[in-house]
């Protein structure tokens, strides 16, 4: 049975009292100490200190039915920021790239942080490569790289489908997702159709049905994390068995991410 675990030195951010209190009094169990190992070195790094280790090492009592595990941990110095560099964007502009990178110089430097860098930078999606790399010789800062290859500022998308009560359908959507280099995202959908006459699939070409319409996107407009959109319907025309309907209109939104 496990009689005392324990590191051999305090661990910054991490209770190691009460990441162990489980184990104490439990047959011992050498594969979760390791993976409680690996447990206290991503704590270590998330604090800044980039480099460090956690070893375990065990004692077993006289008569082999008590062991003790003490964890020796080692670490290099906490690693900060010295400086963000910004590459391979040509039609975006940097402060779009920069309003989602949240370090600044003299920061610790945290794995974490630059996973949430990378994930910000692809939700806007303008980029389909995202980089955010440590450089330097030095062991105490480091310089980081962020580097991006923008998306085609255009995209199209053509599609349609047949269904047995609705009939056939043709859609094209498209539209250019980075406006004035600031992710501003304007689409233009067009839908067209014919329904059956009758309960037969002989198409109705007498009365399709089509829409046109537009949406506006401004991503972090009025403030941090929000958007407006625009919607505009220059035309729809539905077709039903015993109605009609055409209608036109707009509406503008105001709405908040959830982050």
């Amino acid at each position: 049975l496990l009689h005392h675990i324990g590191t051999d030195v305090p661990v910054p951010g991490v209770d190691t009292e009460a990441m162990f209190a489980d184990m104490q009094g439990k047959p011992l169990n050498p594969a979760e100490v390791d993976l409680r190992c690996r447990k206290i070195v991503e704590a270590l790094a998330e604090e800044g200190y980039l480099t460090a280790d956690a070893r375990a090492t065990t004692t077993v009592s006289a008569d082999g039915t008590q062991a003790d595990v003490e964890i020796h941990v080692t670490t290099g110095p906490v690693v900060y920021l010295r400086s963000v560099l910004v590459r391979g964007y040509r039609r975006t502009r940097r402060s779009v790239i920069e309003r989602e990178i949240d370090v600044a110089a003299g920061d610790p430097l945290a794995p974490s942080k630059l996973a949430a860098i990378r994930r910000r930078l692809y939700e806007l999606d303008l980029f389909q490569r995202v980089s955010a790399d440590l450089v330097g010789d030095e062991d105490r800062v480091k310089d980081l790289i962020v580097e991006v290859e923008e998306r085609p500022n255009i995209h199209v998308e053509l599609g349609g489908g047949i269904a047995t009560d609705q009939g056939m359908k043709l859609f094209l959507r498209g539209g250019h997702r980075n406006l004035f280099g600031l992710g501003h995202r304007l689409t233009v959908i067009g839908e067209g159709g014919v329904g059956w006459v009758g309960d037969g699939w002989t198409p109705d070409f007498l009365a399709p049905e089509w829409k046109a319409a537009a949406r506006y996107e401004a991503p972090n407009i009025p403030g941090r994390n929000e958007s407006v959109l625009v919607d505009v319907v220059f035309n729809e025309e539905d077709q039903q068995p015993t109605w009609r309907l055409q209608r036109s209109g707009g509406g503008i939104e105001i709405g908040r991410a959830h982050v």
